[in-house]
């Protein structure tokens, strides 16, 4: 799988999956959105990848280590661990800066490191391209991806407000988006 795309329903579903409350916005784009949209992501040199995500990839790359100190040597793995903390809180406090407004949950998903299933008030077709920011709250995980429409079908669990249920496969993510979110996924899922 490159970094940017996912290739097939069985890698989708490779991915775990967890409900979870997300600040969630998303466009539907026509063909020609379509074109400026992959090309944008493909030319960014930032990758979309922000320095919360950097922070959080960075944090599971070592935790490994950070376990090996804290075996040999408990204070200074304590040291360490409240150091990250600290960074944290400030990345956060920064995140919160940049928004400008609190930024708190709007929708209830079930997502992965794959795609996104969420509830709309309209239907969208089957293979329809969306654009998608999903901020995780309330660690700030900023996820842009671009997806395909998998399924739209009425859910008869939801509201009158929001009769369908859309679910989405990532064609677009950095990989180190996913990875952050394939993380946090996990987090989900052990504290659940």
């Amino acid at each position: 799988m490159s970094d940017s795309t996912a290739s097939s329903a069985s890698e989708r579903r490779s991915y775990y999956r967890a409900d979870d409350d997300v600040y969630l916005e998303y466009l539907v784009l026509n063909a020609s959105e379509v074109a400026n949209a992959i090309h944008e992501f493909s030319n960014d040199t930032r990758g979309h990848f922000n320095p919360l995500n950097q922070l959080h990839a960075i944090g599971i790359r070592n935790r490994g280590l950070l376990d090996a100190i804290t075996r040999e040597h408990p204070a200074i793995g304590a040291y360490l661990v409240s150091i990250d903390e600290r960074l944290q809180l400030l990345a956060h406090a920064i995140a919160q800066d940049q928004a400008g407004v609190p930024i708190v949950p709007n929708e209830s998903v079930n997502i992965s490191g794959g795609g996104i299933a969420f509830s709309s008030e309209l239907a969208i077709p089957s293979d329809s391209c969306l654009e998608f920011s999903i901020i995780i709250v309330p660690s700030y995980l900023h996820i842009y991806a671009l997806g395909k429409v998998v399924y739209c079908g009425h859910n008869k669990n939801s509201s009158a407000a929001m009769p369908y249920r859309i679910g989405v496969e990532f064609t677009h993510i950095q990989a180190g988006d996913r990875d952050a979110l394939v993380q946090h996924v996990g987090e989900r899922a052990t504290t659940s």
